[in-house]
């Protein structure tokens, strides 16, 4: 059986670690500090790919029910619902410890406008998963964006 640590900012710790046969729920060790998006494209869809499949459990075992719309381009990767409740989660999958990651303009937007929208960051995604949840409000309040890339079109000649 797995169990996962989740992180929010008004939770810090809810949940354990991967028990060990003792029942002990310790925290395993962490790999060294590294990004999401750093790696090459095959790892780097490995990586979200466990993320995604590890928020969809931790929901459907909550009770949710959880569609997919990453094909939507939406700005979010699950629509998530529970009687009255829904949720528009963005997930992001890091292969190591570090909050980083690539996000995409309209997914900011979707922080920003967005009531229901939920980023959920999957550190250590492909060892010893550690969930962290934050709001729309929480990701601008507490995460640093950089411009790391642009989108150049060549202008029609006036």
């Amino acid at each position: 059986k797995r169990w996962f640590f989740i992180k929010s900012a008004q939770n810090k710790i809810a949940g354990g670690g991967k028990g060990d046969e003792n029942g002990s729920n310790e925290a395993s060790p962490q790999p060294a500090p590294s990004g999401a998006g750093f790696g090459n494209p095959e790892e780097n869809k490995e990586v979200e790919k466990a993320a995604i499949a590890i928020v969809k459990k931790k929901y459907k075992f909550d009770g949710w029910t959880v569609k997919s719309v990453e094909r939507d381009k939406c700005g979010y990767d699950l629509e998530c619902h529970k009687g009255e409740t829904t949720e528009n989660i963005e997930v992001k999958g890091v292969r190591g410890s570090e909050q980083s990651f690539f996000i995409t303009a309209r997914e900011v937007q979707q922080a920003q406008t967005n009531p229901k929208f939920v980023l959920f960051l999957v550190t250590s995604a492909l060892t010893s998963p550690v969930l962290s949840r934050y709001s729309g409000p929480e990701f601008v309040r507490r995460f640093e964006l950089k411009v790391v890339q642009y989108r150049a079109a060549l202008r029609p000649d006036k």
